[in-house]
């Protein structure tokens, strides 16, 4: 327990975890009407964003029961973004993960508990998104391992400061979700007057897009010495799953 009367736990042993472990190692073909697969590019930004899930079929779901998903569970990239993670919501209950997803499932006592969020938060944090980094292996791209996130630490303060934490980071989280859906409406008025513009038969003039931009690729994966600060980076999976034109998450 540390001076502010916080207990630390490995994410393995922490309680009201069950287990940890990760999704269907090798999902066949897309099948209509069959179980639904969470992937890594549905998890962002501390939520759970699904359009046009994949499907597996019943046989495979049944053959990988360790990753059936539950409501108040934790899903977690562990490929890429590795530490991005959410709860699992009533709309996923009894999906199935894949295999770049880590799946901590939590006990019956641990989701009345709401570990799982406490877990979500704690991930969302960038010591913890540091460390998920620091862990992970590859050149490329980070790969996290299921026996490594495992070792995570967890900080667990008292019950009744947890939850007034928790309840705080809820509000921020419901503030959050009302902007976004202001964002949303705004893009999608800009949409509206833009596809308006060529029935106004303006005077419009063309350039190459290098005259008024630079244009180059990213790193192939951004690197920490431990003393230098952090600098906030973005993949590709997440600019393709951003719903707004501009970039505005917080650097990890």
């Amino acid at each position: 327990m540390d001076e502010r009367g916080c207990a630390w736990y490995r994410l393995g042993t922490l309680p009201g975890v069950a287990s940890i472990t990760y999704g269907v190692d090798r999902a066949g073909t897309n099948l209509q009407g069959g179980v639904p697969l969470l992937q890594a590019g549905h998890i962002n930004d501390g939520r759970i964003r699904v359009h046009q899930p994949a499907s597996i079929s019943q046989e495979e779901h049944a053959a990988c029961t360790r990753s059936w998903l539950h409501a108040g569970d934790v899903v977690i990239v562990l490929v890429g973004r590795v530490g991005d993670a959410a709860v699992v919501t009533p709309g996923e209950h009894d999906w199935n993960a894949a295999r770049s997803v880590g799946v901590v499932t939590c006990t019956e006592e641990g989701r009345r508990d709401s570990i799982g969020s406490w877990v979500s938060f704690w991930l969302r944090s960038p010591a913890a998104r540091a460390w998920c980094l620091e862990h992970s292996a590859g050149t490329a791209r980070a790969s996290l391992s299921v026996t490594a996130l495992r070792d995570l630490p967890v900080p667990m303060p008292p019950a009744v400061d947890r939850v007034r934490i928790q309840s705080l980071l809820d509000v921020v989280d419901e503030k959050k979700a009302v902007n976004e859906r202001i964002a949303e409406c705004a893009v999608k008025l800009a949409d509206a007057y833009f596809a308006d513009i060529p029935a106004m038969d303006l005077p419009l003039d063309r350039t190459p897009l290098a005259d008024v931009a630079k244009v180059s690729s990213g790193l192939a994966r951004p690197t920490q010495d431990g003393q230098s600060p952090g600098v906030g980076w973005v993949t590709s999976a997440e600019v393709l799953q951003s719903a707004f034109p501009t970039w505005t998450r917080s650097p990890v």
